[in-house]
């Protein structure tokens, strides 16, 4: 989070944005004036199928409290065998409406290694 915080040092970058009636906390968040809001899952280890999902949640509860995302990244060390040919299918399931009926846009989730963003 220091890192992306340093990188963009303009955006609102934190780890206190909680969706769901239970207060599910997402990991990151990275948001402008703009409008853009960058959500990431972040794990120390091997990313799972279960970890992609825990973001399609955070992505739908942002959307049914009125917030448009606009990239989901699953940040882990590596993956496990077959996590690449899932991103695709999560990006082709239909989106949440908002709370006031209106389509969102679809998904765009994505994953990504320590290591490719030079965090090893």
């Amino acid at each position: 989070m220091k890192l992306l915080k340093a990188a963009n040092p303009e955006d609102d970058v934190t780890g206190e944005v909680t969706v769901w009636p239970t207060g599910t906390r997402i990991d990151v968040t990275d948001q402008t004036k703009s409008g853009k809001c960058d959500i990431y899952e972040l794990k120390a280890g091997k990313g799972e199928p279960q970890d992609l999902y825990q973001l399609r949640m955070y992505w739908d509860g942002l959307v049914l409290s009125g917030v448009q995302p606009t990239r989901g990244v699953l940040l882990a060390a590596g993956f496990a065998e077959h996590m690449a040919a899932m991103v695709p299918l999560l990006n082709a399931l239909p989106t949440p409406l908002f709370p006031d009926g209106s389509p969102s846009a679809p998904y765009n989730f994505s994953l990504a290694t320590h290591a490719e963003k030079q965090l090893t």
